[in-house]
């Protein structure tokens, strides 16, 4: 039995890979911070704690064969935050895994760090990659490219309940940007295919089998909703306006790079995750329908 530590194990990768993983009858520990509530079950072990509190991440390393770090902050305004937790807390777990020793360290990437490495995102995960290169550990780099599917969803399925309550549906730009959505159980299938002793020091780009534009994917859901829905196209220059005034006056966490990133094809060759690692993701078509089914809104 393999023991794991899941880091971020309250974001939506982290819960849907500790179900997979107890269900495989591993021994998991998962890392969450102080004020999350969340029941994991019995069989698995939770330690209250964030990548900045070096005492917490002694005591969640501590035994552990596998570290998957999937901890990140993803959607910020300001730079100290993506360095402090993606950079600064990314160094802090690492260290813990030297001193204990840990066999292989397995970090949740994001495509972005070749789409956008300028972008505040996409350069901190690049930072912690490297950390993680230099770190002397064995490790896997896995860069996953619009992950999407079951709990705690906000990208796809948020996407589907949207469609399915309105008529008017929102489309950034053009709508041509190109997706290569990957569902989740796909990403927690590779995660398990690393964690082979025999598979090291290696980066894997990981997506769907195939592209679809924001145009195409918005019209496949609501064939598959069978209702028919009217697109409102919104000029970039109008978003960034309207994000610019808005944020002077409340915290949000759009900003210009993130509207940028929203017109941005994200498709990657996953040539190499299938065939080294015998995964066959699964369409968008079968992706969607889950998502429909799971949350139970058709």
């Amino acid at each position: 039995m393999i023991k794991f530590l899941v880091t971020g194990a309250s974001g939506f990768i982290g819960q849907n890979l500790v179900k997979s993983l107890v269900g495989k009858c591993h021994s998991v520990k998962a890392l969450v911070r102080k004020n999350y509530h969340y029941n994991f079950g019995k069989d698995v072990e939770v330690v209250f704690g964030d990548l900045n509190d070096k005492d917490s991440l002694e005591r969640a390393v501590k035994g552990v064969d596998i570290i998957v770090h999937a901890a990140a902050v993803i959607n910020s305004t300001k730079k100290e935050n993506f360095e402090k937790v993606n950079v600064g807390g990314t160094r802090n777990i690492i260290d813990a895994a030297k001193k204990e020793h840990v066999k292989k360290f397995i970090f949740i990437s994001t495509g972005d760090v070749v789409l956008n490495p300028g972008g505040l995102y996409g350069w901190s995960k690049l930072r912690g990659e490297k950390i993680l290169k230099n770190s002397g550990l064995v490790y896997v780099i896995l860069r996953p490219y619009t992950v999407y599917g079951t709990d705690n969803d906000h990208s796809i399925c948020d996407l589907v309940k949207l469609i399915r309550l309105s008529y008017i549906i929102p489309i950034i730009g053009n709508g041509k940007a190109l997706l290569q959505p990957v569902y989740v159980g796909d990403l927690i299938r590779v995660i398990l295919k690393v964690a082979n002793p025999r598979i090291k020091n290696v980066i894997y780009n990981i997506g769907g089998p195939s592209p679809i534009s924001y145009n195409d994917l918005v019209d496949l859901i609501a064939k598959e909703l069978n209702v028919k829905r009217v697109k409102l196209r919104i000029p970039l220059s109008l978003l960034r306006i309207c994000t610019e005034v808005y944020g002077r006056v409340a915290n949000t966490t759009w900003s210009s790079d993130r509207i940028i990133n929203l017109t941005k094809d994200k498709t990657t060759d996953i040539t190499k995750m299938a065939k080294e690692l015998q995964i066959k993701p699964q369409s968008i078509e079968e992706g969607i329908k889950n998502c429909i089914r799971l949350h139970s809104i058709k």
